[in-house]
């Protein structure tokens, strides 16, 4: 990789600030890089290495008032939780390179001055359900996966966007600016309006073929516009490792970073996720998190689904990224362990026991978990369900089968992946990835189901995905390149 130290791409470019050691590393014998990873419940910063990737710090910070499945939240509460989280760190040290993963779909309506015109709106609210189904009506399911990855539902900035200006027309006149979460706050650190093509793939109005947005499909789907039309509202998509810009002088200090840290375009939480475990084309990884549990396969070309079940994403490397949501394994599994009177490690342990008592004795038995959502939101929701039991099923058994649960969970994905042509050769490990992969048992339970190699990834947080962000554009380097020199494949 090569160091570089200037904004590339854009026409805002200006020389970086002076540096204390003359070395070029901001004060630094080892040039750091911060990521940042702003979630609506916590915001959590890692601080690396930004040419081995070793992990100097970390800080943690909670925001105010948030709830699982929150419609709506206050984007101070980001910025807040950036600033917080950066304080927790305590890195006293210059840092020469930043870059913001945010929760993917969250849909920010800003006026000329750069206010927000009310709470953001989140993928977790509901409201736009009947949006998508008629948008799906109007502009059909297979032409839509075609022209944008995807087909809308709830949890679609498209659907809420319409949504949101069909209800409060007012708000329309007043709109100059759409951004994501991670482009918010990237906006608030350099002045520029920018996003990658992760996050533009997640709006439901960009084209994953031609890599541009479909200002034309907005100009249709969302009435009544702005004044000055779609395009002049939307973010500059930025390539692979093209930096935004420096940090502006006067929030560096505001903030609490050392030096003036390179900016990076930013990301989706998913895709920074599927960074940091080194996802690339022709290979698949579970992405278990437990807000937002997704199965993803690294693609050289776009994924469309007609049925909506996987979403054409784009990652935060230059490929593609279709995704799958999955039910929440973890809380799931801890339903079971509960019921069974034990913890996660007592599930396992009960669980080999189960596998063995089980024997040759058909049928196996498995609990799948409950998948949320409906036809607006979630394709394939379904409640969960017991099959296979019998009188003779015991505790440890059953302990066993709430793993396969989970397991066939991600086999189930995987399959539709592989329908609409998302690669994952059979051949091919799986990586688990995220604090739900390393349960204990759980890689046990997809092996036994799938026959292949399950890796259980180090690593696996959008933070440390936006760590590898950071140091790519800061190096000018293809950030899989950047993870790989780190070991995070």
């Amino acid at each position: 990789m090569r160091s570089s130290t200037s904004a590339r791409g854009h026409d805002r470019q200006r020389p970086p600030p002076d540096r204390a050691d003359g070395g070029g590393h901001y004060g630094s014998a080892v040039p750091l890089v911060m990521g940042v990873a702003s979630l609506a419940a916590t915001t959590r910063v890692e601080v690396r290495d930004a040419d081995g990737g070793a992990l100097i710090a970390t800080g943690t910070a909670t925001s105010p008032g948030a709830t699982a499945g929150a419609k709506e939240q206050h984007v101070e509460a980001w910025w807040d939780g950036f600033v917080d989280a950066v304080a927790a760190a305590g890195v006293t040290a210059d840092v020469a390179g930043l870059a913001v993963a945010a929760q993917r779909s969250a849909l920010v309506l800003l006026d000329p001055a750069g206010a927000p015109l009310g709470p953001a709106s989140l993928r977790t609210d509901p409201r736009a359900a009947a949006t998508a189904e008629e948008l799906v009506a109007r502009f059909k399911a297979d032409k839509l996966a075609r022209a944008t990855g995807q087909v809308p539902r709830s949890d679609t900035p498209l659907a809420r966007l319409a949504w949101r200006l069909a209800t409060e027309p007012d708000v329309a006149s007043s709109v100059a600016s759409v951004l994501g979460a991670a482009d918010l706050v990237t906006a608030r650190l350099t002045g520029r309006q920018v996003t990658d093509r992760a996050g533009a793939s997640c709006t439901g109005w960009w084209d994953p073929v031609a890599g541009r947005w479909r200002s034309d499909l907005l100009e249709r789907a969302v009435r009544p516009a702005p004044p000055a039309g779609w395009p002049s509202t939307l973010p500059v998509v930025l390539r692979p490792a093209e930096p935004a810009d420096w940090v502006s002088a006067s929030v560096h200090g505001v903030v609490g970073l050392g030096g003036r840290p390179l900016v990076a375009a930013g990301t989706a939480d998913i895709a920074a996720r599927a960074l940091a475990a080194a996802v690339t084309p022709g290979t698949a990884a579970a992405l278990l998190d437990d807000h937002d549990p997704v199965v993803v396969a690294g693609t050289g070309t776009p994924v469309a689904d007609p049925h909506g079940r996987v979403i054409g994403l784009a990652d935060a490397a230059g490929n593609h990224l279709p995704t799958v949501a999955i039910a929440p394994l973890g809380r799931a599994l801890d339903g079971i362990a509960r019921l069974l009177g034990t913890d996660a490690a007592g599930l396992a342990a009960r669980a080999a026991t189960g596998a063995a008592e089980r024997g040759g004795r058909p049928p196996r038995p498995i609990l799948l978990p409950a998948r949320p959502g409906g036809a607006s939101s979630r394709p394939s929701g379904r409640p969960g369900a017991a099959i296979g039991l019998d009188g003779d099923t015991t505790g440890p058994e059953l302990a066993w089968a709430a793993l396969l649960g989970a397991g066939a969970e991600i086999v189930e994905a995987l399959d539709a992946l592989s329908a609409a042509g998302g690669g994952d050769p059979d051949d091919a490990p799986l990586m688990l990835a995220g604090v739900v992969a390393r349960r204990p048992g759980l890689a046990a339970a997809v092996a036994e189901l799938t026959g292949r190699e399950v890796i259980v990834a180090r690593a696996g947080g959008p933070a440390t995905g936006a760590c590898v962000q950071a140091a790519a554009a800061l190096h000018d380097a293809a950030p899989l390149e950047v993870a790989a020199a780190w070991g995070l494949d």
